[in-house]
């Protein structure tokens, strides 16, 4: 188990008698202290972060290039020290490529807030735990809608977990869990749904270069020990969590469903707020914290809104239909082709960058909207000038990507870019 985060995970779900009485009065203790000690752990200004971070203040953090590049030197350093054994180690085995994707790397970096070791303890836990949800077929594969199967999609489709449609005061994807919604669903299904709407989250947030995601969990009448179960997955994934609150409706529940955050390290422990009362009660304590409370359920027995959600979900279906379809052998590559890897000089990537160069400026000052349509613009002109954007296959063969891998391609070298100057 990773020492930094501390955090066992059933692979069973937990069969828990409801706690004495004089066992919610030494839990409420238990976790009152951890609350209360967490930020005495923290240096000052890792309490300042924390406080701004549960509050919805995000102050600008311009970070330096050459720092960021050392620490993931660092980073890398690291794993090679810890791997030994690891999920991750057979992972780099089957596909050394893609465990040292830049990308996935700067991800899990930028969620320790640029802790190299933190941030390589987390990627051994993250291989970990995706071997233990999805099997060893699917440790060097990105996770997609297909592989969820149908009782996983049914329970996506519900909304019972779903990233909200409206962020918090910084303009932090919300993730919104319903326990109260969870009961009959199997522990693997809430597992597989949990981890793969947390990584694209984590997607959502890397991209848009937002500072993480805020979890507001609604625990009232949820199956016994619930929190605890999902601890893990939520420090696995590669996306910085700025603040948990938890809502439950009694001091019971609290022990029952949240006694696991007393595992959290202390750095998380400090982002954590309880708030215990009804429905009503805990919506006017979260929009303290600048989390507006319109689409958050009101009473245990609703279903959250999901008209947002599924429409998201829909557009989950179309990009897994994409993804799906065969890709198109490419017969070798020519000279206005983009190609993944290690091709810098080649023609078709010099003529992409000189592109991204163009619109450099219009990038830096765009929405997230604009961005993705500058990428998609230059995709469509390097497409249109007869180049292709290619990668090699399990075969060694050149294969055409889809058109959001090669936007992903496009905005990779706008940001490489902008760490140039």
């Amino acid at each position: 188990m990773i020492s930094a985060l501390n955090i066992q995970i059933p692979t069973e779900p937990l069969d828990l008698p409801p706690p004495t009485s004089g066992e919610v009065t030494r839990g409420k203790q238990d976790i009152d202290a951890e609350l209360a000690n967490s930020l005495e752990k923290l240096c000052l200004e890792e309490r300042e972060k924390a406080l701004f971070d549960l509050h919805g203040i995000c102050p600008n953090q311009n970070q330096d290039p050459l720092c960021q590049q050392k620490w993931l030197d660092t980073m890398k350093q690291q794993l090679g020290k810890i791997k030994h054994g690891t999920a991750y180690e057979l992972a780099e085995k089957l596909d050394f490529s893609y465990v040292s994707d830049h990308s996935m790397l700067d991800m899990f970096l930028k969620s320790s807030d640029c802790d190299p070791y933190e941030a390589a303890e987390k990627i051994i836990y993250f291989f970990e735990l995706k071997r233990q949800i999805f099997g060893v077929k699917k440790l060097v594969k990105d996770i997609t809608l297909d592989d969820l199967d149908e009782e996983d999609k049914d329970y996506l489709v519900k909304g019972t977990i779903q990233i909200l449609p409206f962020g918090d005061m910084s303009g932090r994807d919300i993730l919104m869990l319903q326990g109260s919604r969870n009961k009959g669903q199997s522990l693997q299904s809430e597992e597989r749904v949990t981890f793969y709407v947390g990584l694209e989250s984590a997607k959502r947030a890397y991209h848009s270069k937002t500072s993480g995601v805020t979890v507001v969990y609604f625990g009232l009448e949820a199956p016994e020990r619930e929190i605890s179960r999902h601890s893990g997955l939520w420090w696995s994934i590669p996306n910085r969590i700025a603040g948990i609150h938890l809502c439950t409706e009694n001091i019971e529940e609290l022990v029952r469903d949240c006694y696991g955050i007393t595992l959290f390290p202390a750095k998380s422990l400090a982002r954590t707020r309880l708030h215990i009362g009804s429905y009503a009660q805990c919506h006017d304590s979260l929009s303290a914290y600048g989390i507006p409370s319109h689409l958050l359920p009101v009473k245990c027995a609703d279903s959250p809104t999901i008209s947002h959600h599924l429409e998201w979900y829909k557009q989950l279906e179309e990009r897994s239909k994409e993804l799906s379809m065969p890709l198109p052998l490419a017969a070798g590559y020519n000279e206005k082709d983009v190609l993944f890897g290690h091709k810098r000089n080649h023609t078709g990537n010099v003529l992409m960058r000189k592109l991204v160069e163009m619109q450099k400026e219009a990038y830096d000052v765009s929405p997230k909207a604009g961005k993705v349509k500058l990428a998609r613009e230059i995709v469509e002109q390097i497409h249109s000038s007869g180049g292709r954007f290619l990668r090699r296959d399990e075969e060694g063969e050149w294969v055409q990507v889809s058109n959001d891998k090669a936007r992903d391609k496009v905005a990779h070298t706008f940001r490489n870019l902008r760490r140039s100057y």
